[in-house]
């Protein structure tokens, strides 16, 4: 029920959703007695009405921060920077302190980039689709993409999207994924910050690549 309104895409969406709430609580039918009734009204609007201000996902459902629609990016790397740092320091130790865990943070990116570019799930190398990202993009990111593509099978594309990998990540959804009609995905189809490395994205280096994938498939030892 709560869904029904949080979801809703604009006043005029939720106003409907709420009458139609509204009507379902009115009927008694619904209800084991008059009492059961009166006491989920009120359950409803003390928990969900009262707190209606709070409710931001119609207006942050299209706002992007660090690449994604939720405020995940920004609150881990404060809490990370916060838990390097000790609270009672001059303010000259305090900067030195910030300088060493941005250093220990590239490290550790760096890292993750280089292993994640030469380790590769066997999962996601079996899709055919996923070819052209391998090594470019995070893990992360391509087993969503491939749960996605898996999903785009029995996918309604008449019927609203509210796919979380799509609000959440910004990662093609399932519905996206329908309307791509190609062999492959390309770098160009991901947002950058699931990218591993920079790349400048041009139709002649796709091409290339594709010609390199094609003689890959191809070769057997």
């Amino acid at each position: 029920m709560r869904d029904v309104l949080v979801k809703a895409v604009d006043e005029d969406k939720f106003e409907e959703n709420l009458d139609m709430i509204t009507e379902i609580l009115s009927d008694k039918s619904l209800f084991i007695n008059e009492q059961a009734m009166v006491d989920f009204d009120r359950y409803f609007h003390q928990e969900f009405m009262d707190h209606i201000h709070k409710w931001a996902a119609k207006f942050t459902s299209g706002v992007l921060h660090f690449g994604c629609t939720t405020t995940q990016r920004a609150e881990s790397d404060h809490s990370a920077l916060k838990n390097s740092l000790i609270k009672l320091l001059p303010l000259q130790m305090s900067f030195g302190r910030v300088h060493t865990y941005l250093e220990a943070f590239d490290r550790s990116y760096n890292e993750i980039v280089v292993e994640e570019t030469k380790r590769i799930d066997v999962v996601v190398v079996s899709e055919h689709k996923l070819k052209m990202l391998l090594g470019k993009v995070g893990k992360i990111a391509l087993f969503n993409i491939r749960k996605e593509l898996y999903k785009a099978h029995n996918t309604n594309t008449e019927e609203e999207c509210h796919c979380k990998v799509r609000i959440n990540f910004n990662l093609p959804c399932c519905h996206t994924l329908i309307s791509i009609d190609r062999e492959y995905l390309y770098l160009k189809d991901i947002p950058s910050r699931w990218w591993l490395t920079d790349e400048n994205i041009d139709d002649n280096a796709e091409r290339n690549d594709e010609a390199l994938a094609t003689q890959s498939l191809a070769y057997k030892p």
